[in-house]
């Protein structure tokens, strides 16, 4: 049996998928978030490079276009370890404890804001119940009361 890299050296996604990278949709979504390049022949036909599938994915394809079943358990062992791998590094959590206590700073403003914004429009709100039973002149000119 030839080795993936020798019966062919770029595949297309739904081929990657059958060989057992990956589901096409994830496929996409790696390509349309840049983590896998695609590669051109011509105008029409965009595949991936093999060696591409195999640095982001592992190396898991057959040249058979048989895919590789991968348990369950397995995806969640490699879910596991990529998790344990991206902890919160401490200078991290630093800067987003220091971006909370920003915005915490600056919902206080806002609420000290909309209060006083609410006692402009009571005070205006006041004003012009007053003015009610005044006439248009009175309103206008002012009045001898």
């Amino acid at each position: 049996m030839d080795s993936p890299d020798n019966s062919r050296t770029a595949v297309s996604i739904s081929e990657a998928a059958r060989r057992g990278y990956a589901s096409r949709v994830t496929i996409q979504k790696a390509v349309k978030s840049g983590r896998v390049s695609l590669h051109s022949s011509d105008a029409k036909v965009k595949s991936i490079q093999i060696s591409e599938l195999d640095r982001v994915f592992g190396a898991r394809g057959q040249a058979d276009g048989v895919g590789i079943a991968v348990s369950s358990k397995t995806m969640q062992d490699i879910g596991r370890q990529s998790s344990s791998e991206n902890k919160p590094l401490p200078t991290q959590v630093d800067l987003l404890t220091q971006e909370r206590d920003q915005l915490k700073a600056e919902l206080a403003r806002e609420r000290d804001n909309s209060e006083w914004l609410k006692g402009q429009v009571e005070a205006t709100q006041r004003q012009l119940t007053d003015e009610r039973g005044r006439s248009w002149w009175q309103r206008t000119f002012g009045s001898s009361k």
